[in-house]
């Protein structure tokens, strides 16, 4: 697994990255490079399988997933693997009790990918433009909520 924090002279997001894909059956031995979608809208979230407040915005994730999919958005969930206050939760049972869409990829142990996004908490969402730039931040589930307008608006001024 390795990062970059550029392609080329095109950057995208806070650095581009490749992590495995994990689904309800656990890993499943394929990777995701970020810079792959470059040229799309990306709605990127960083969550915990473990946090309350990840666990509410699921369904906010989803309706935003079913709403602007198949205009192109790409929806990726950074997961945080692990919670020492939490051990027993699990990606994989995160996964079986909830109904997402989402293509969820597992963080490095040392949250590497999250430092390098300079997220504070979670959740915490980050809208990148076809041209690889952060557009809109949200933190929070009360925050999430709001990303609606600024996907549409985002997708809009990008056309």
């Amino acid at each position: 697994m390795s990062y970059h924090s550029a392609i080329g002279s095109q950057q995208i997001g806070k650095g581009n990255f490749t992590l495995p894909i994990v689904d309800r059956n656990g890993l499943t031995g394929k990777n995701l490079t970020l810079s792959d979608f470059l040229g799309k809208v990306i709605v990127l979230e960083f969550m915990g399988p473990w946090c309350p407040p990840c666990q509410r915005t699921v369904s906010v994730m989803e309706r935003l997933y079913n709403q602007f999919a198949a205009q192109g958005v790409v929806f990726i969930a950074v997961v945080e693997p692990q919670s020492s206050h939490y051990p027993n939760v699990t990606m994989t049972q995160f996964l079986n009790n909830h109904t997402t869409s989402l293509t969820y990829v597992l963080e490095r142990s040392n949250w590497q990918i999250a430092t390098l996004y300079g997220v504070q908490s979670i959740p915490t969402l980050f809208i990148l433009s076809k041209t690889g730039s952060v557009a809109a931040t949200y933190t929070g589930s009360s925050g999430i909520s709001d990303a609606e307008s600024a996907i549409a608006n985002i997708i809009n001024a990008h056309l």
